[in-house]
C-alpha cells in the first residue's frame, strides 16, 4: 500500500487468536492521507481567494479541485523523498 493511500487516523484493535495470542487490526481505515490533504489544500485555496458567489461556476470549481489534488499529490512526494 502506498504511503497516499494509507489512512490518517485508523482504528486498531487486538483480536485474540487463541491460546493467549493477540494481534492488533486496523478495523477502520476512514480517509487516506491523500483525500485528507486535498482537503486541506481546498480549504486553504478557499480561503485565500476572494471568492464572488456570481461567478462559482463549474470551471471554477473544477480548476480549484484539481489544484487542490494536485498540491496533495506534492506534499505526499515531498514526504516520500524524505
Amino acid at each position: 500500500m502506498k504511503n497516499a493511500d494509507k489512512p490518517i487516523n485508523p482504528i486498531v484493535q487486538e483480536e485474540n487468536i487463541g491460546q493467549g495470542g493477540k494481534i492488533l487490526m486496523c478495523t477502520e481505515y476512514g480517509l487516506t492521507k491523500r483525500e485528507h490533504y486535498a482537503g486541506l489544500a481546498m480549504q486553504a485555496l478557499i480561503s485565500s481567494c476572494d471568492w464572488n458567489f456570481t461567478t462559482f461556476n463549474k470551471d471554477l470549481i473544477e480548476a480549484t479541485s484539481k489544484n487542490a489534488i494536485d498540491l496533495a499529490d506534492e506534499i505526499l512526494q515531498q514526504l516520500e523523498e524524505k
